[in-house]
């Protein structure tokens, strides 16, 4: 089992890449939009 910050290690490491709102975001994990909605984030 994963720690929070491990799993969250582990999507950095997928360099994932989304769009919030209309803007590009090349790192979704440690961007602050996603973290509000986000049960568990820092």
């Amino acid at each position: 089992m994963m720690t929070g910050d491990q799993y969250r290690e582990s999507l950095r490491k997928l360099e994932l890449e989304i769009c919030c709102q209309g803007e590009r975001i090349v790192n979704p994990v440690d961007h602050p939009e996603p973290e509000r909605r986000t049960a568990g984030s820092k």
